[in-house]
């Protein structure tokens, strides 16, 4: 992280694929969209959900209960680190 009141978009979602491939090394050898779905393209299954769940809580110091976890805000890489980006800057 560059500055700790800022968190950067492309870094973020680096930081996240780095985690998800942890949990699925298949997702190394396959090109990962950053926009699909990581549930219904199967690329992650509910344990490794909340396995996700439970990084970014860690990493970014956010609560889950800070926002919902919809597939509007929670769906893809794109959204998950939009929705980090927006509860971060609101501390």
């Amino acid at each position: 992280m560059k500055n700790k009141n800022k968190l950067d978009f492309e870094e973020t979602c680096n930081e996240l694929l780095k985690f998800l491939i942890k949990l699925n090394p298949s997702l190394k050898k396959n090109k990962v969209d950053i926009k699909d779905s990581l549930l219904e393209k199967g690329q992650i299954d509910s344990f490794m959900a909340l396995e996700l769940i439970n990084f970014i809580e860690k990493k970014f110091k956010i609560k889950f209960s800070d926002f919902n976890l919809s597939r509007e805000n929670f769906g893809s890489i794109e959204k998950i680190v939009k929705q980090i980006i927006k509860n971060f800057k609101k501390k």
